[in-house]
């Protein structure tokens, strides 16, 4: 007789209740719960297929197979990383314990790229623009992956400041290079999706150090209501629509075109990533239009669990069972209106005594903040920094000045533009105006730029900076 004892663990084998259904060779069969959850085989059966439907929502239902050979009871080759079984014989009873791991994330990247073929027609009433969408082959995407862009405009990391322009260089930039995946989250109501781009330099093996992650939030989405975005008749409720699909999280990760001289509101945080050299995961919450956009991720420990749950999902995905059980270094960026959610998160004393805001953040970026919160945000990242031999970064890119240029530097700022870290390299500020970003794309399309200003500025500054950023950080 051949007898199954079923449980459910979450990444760090912590118990997970579930309910489970079984099937043999496709035939349900009738678990019992008393005192454990287990079930019978039927002594000819060959294959079976386990669902563990967690009791509490924080966990996704996941299905998991086993191959039956003789006594021998195995996970299928794709289940190798999530189903542990061990077997043992009394009385001619073959018991075999099988453990199954859930989740926290599941993979939504079909879901996600479906939506980004539907566009509304219409906003307020008023046909709807593509914003150039339509003159790239490539979008929509056939998945969740980014397109090469050769020959693409990046921030000269070394020489950020070439005279009265922006020192640039040009790169290709490869898709293939990183993988791209969005991970839906159970159990919050916001956020309930994440973009992630993993470097396919950095390994998932048995042995691989605790991962380096980027945290980035994007600005406001409620700001756009009012224009038509996110909330739309056209439109489903958040987060399964175009709007969240789109701006809120692939923007951030492709290159409609070159951000300089063509469009700087698509962000291209992999490629950015790429060409700073450094192999770094970068994380965007989807944030919600209105309320706290952000929820679970304003809250440093669920910041940690959430990172924890996605480092095992992703080494999973490589077959490797038990990755890192700690995160390695980290950062958090924002960029325009994001920096207030950033500024509340280093603000909160209860943040800033969770392990992952003492221990494990190391770098914070500020990409072009309002004027408003750049001074409360800037002295909430120099408390949460300390003093310069905790090893924690503060950096600051806007293009006009402000007093908080002088407080990171401890002298008065240089005329702009300028790029300047502290000897240490523990703080960084710089001042990147508008006539600086025009005149460097003059120069490199040949053709003036009478529009360029404040909001094309705003923009690139966030697709381009974090190049720099990187380039100059600590991982």
């Amino acid at each position: 007789m051949k007898v199954l004892v079923l449980a459910a663990q979450s990444w760090d084998g912590a118990a997970v209740p579930c309910r489970f259904g079984v099937e043999a060779d496709g035939a349900p069969l009738d678990p019992v719960t008393v005192p454990v959850d287990a079930v019978r085989l039927p002594e000819d059966a060959g294959s079976v297929r386990i669902v563990a439907t967690p009791t509490s929502p924080w966990f996704w239902e996941d299905e998991f197979h086993l191959l039956l050979t003789g006594e021998d009871v195995a996970p299928e080759v794709n289940d190798l990383a999530k189903v542990t079984v061990s077997s043992a014989t009394a009385a001619g009873v073959v018991v075999t314990r099988v453990t199954l791991t859930v989740s926290r994330l599941r993979d939504a990247g079909a879901r996600a790229t479906e939506e980004l073929s539907k566009p509304p027609q219409r906003r307020l009433g008023k046909p709807a623009t593509l914003h150039g969408l339509t003159d790239h082959g490539d979008f929509p995407p056939p998945d969740w992956s980014l397109p090469d862009r050769p020959g693409t405009t990046f921030v000269d990391a070394a020489n950020p400041v070439d005279g009265a322009r922006i020192g640039t260089v040009v790169l290709d930039a490869v898709g293939g290079d990183v993988e791209c995946v969005v991970l839906e989250v159970a159990g919050v109501a916001v956020p309930k999706l994440l973009a992630v781009s993993w470097p396919i330099g950095l390994l998932r093996d048995e042995g691989s150090a605790p991962t380096p992650f980027l945290v980035y939030y994007h600005p406001g989405a409620g700001q756009n209501v009012e224009a038509g975005y996110y909330v739309n008749p056209e439109l489903a409720p958040y987060p399964w629509n175009f709007d969240h699909c789109y701006f809120g999280l692939y923007a951030y990760q492709w290159y409609s075109g070159d951000p300089l001289t063509e469009s700087p509101y698509a962000k291209g945080i992999p490629f950015q990533i790429a060409a700073a050299g450094k192999d770094v995961v970068s994380v965007l919450p989807c944030n919600a239009a209105g309320g706290n956009e952000f929820g679970a991720f304003t809250d440093a420990a669920a910041i940690e669990t959430l990172l924890l749950d996605l480092q095992a999902l992703m080494f999973r995905r490589r077959g490797v069972a038990a990755g890192p059980q700690t995160l390695g270094r980290a950062a958090v960026g924002a960029f325009s209106s994001g920096n207030n959610v950033m500024a509340a998160l280093l603000q909160s004393p209860t943040n800033r005594a969770h392990r992952f805001c003492r221990e494990t953040l190391k770098e914070v970026y500020c990409f072009d903040p309002p004027g408003y919160v750049t001074g409360p945000l800037t002295a909430a990242a120099l408390a949460w920094s300390g003093a310069p031999e905790t090893g924690r970064r503060v950096v600051l890119y806007s293009q006009n000045a402000h007093a908080a240029h002088t407080k990171l530097l401890g002298h008065a700022a240089p005329a702009a533009p300028f790029v300047e870290s502290t000897p240490d390299g523990a703080r960084t500020a710089a001042v990147l105006p508008a006539a600086s970003w025009r005149a460097t794309v003059e120069a490199a399309t040949g053709r003036p730029q009478p529009t360029w200003g404040f909001q094309s500025t705003h923009q690139a500054i966030s697709a381009t900076m974090l190049t720099h950023a990187l380039a100059t950080s600590g991982f």
